[in-house]
């Protein structure tokens, strides 16, 4: 990510204001906006896999799967996750429905630009928000799923091609090999 250098640290209704004029996408940290890169193609592939299996896998149970540009919003930051999942009636920032705060689902794609921060700062944003009950960091480069339950106080599981991804609530249950299609 690269930094958008304002004169004082935004607030984040600045920050909004700024991004809903913007033609790229910025993730806000801090109180600075950094500009959002584009992606490789494996990355995309893997986004769109896991949208498509978490969708048919919660499709019945009420539950909302969302792309990447939908911007969430953690105490004074905001992020654009590859992938979140909310269950229930979505509760958004204002009436514009452009950022939402109660995500249950939370997923990140790791690749070499963006794992420091995947791992580091938006874990701990991501598992503080009390809407949050898991957290997945999907490997690029090889089939590995990081899970992160609050379940389990959010220790990793770490999921390899036989394994399956497991939630009780919403129920879900996926084979790791299946966000891989077509990927390898």
């Amino acid at each position: 990510m690269s930094y958008l250098a304002p004169e004082q640290p935004l607030s984040f209704d600045e920050y909004l204001a700024f991004e809903r004029r913007s033609l790229t996408k910025h993730e806000l940290v801090d109180g600075r906006a950094y500009a959002m890169a584009g992606a490789s193609f494996a990355h995309n592939v893997l986004v769109a896999n896991i949208i498509g299996s978490l969708r048919s896998a919660l499709e019945a149970g009420g539950c909302y799967t969302l792309p990447s540009d939908m911007k969430v919003r953690t105490a004074s930051k905001a992020y654009y996750p590859d992938a979140s999942v909310v269950c229930g009636p979505p509760q958004f920032h204002d009436a514009s429905e452009d950022v939402l705060l109660n995500p249950s689902i939370l997923v990140e794609v790791l690749s070499d630009s963006t794992e420091r921060i995947d791992r580091g700062e938006k874990l701990q944003a991501y598992t503080s928000m009390p809407s949050v009950t898991d957290y997945l960091l999907v490997a690029s480069r090889r089939v590995r799923v990081e899970h992160f339950a609050r379940t389990r106080n959010f220790q990793p599981l770490v999921l390899g091609a036989g394994d399956r991804i497991t939630i009780a609530n919403p129920p879900l249950n996926i084979g790791v090999q299946e966000l891989y299609a077509r990927v390898f």
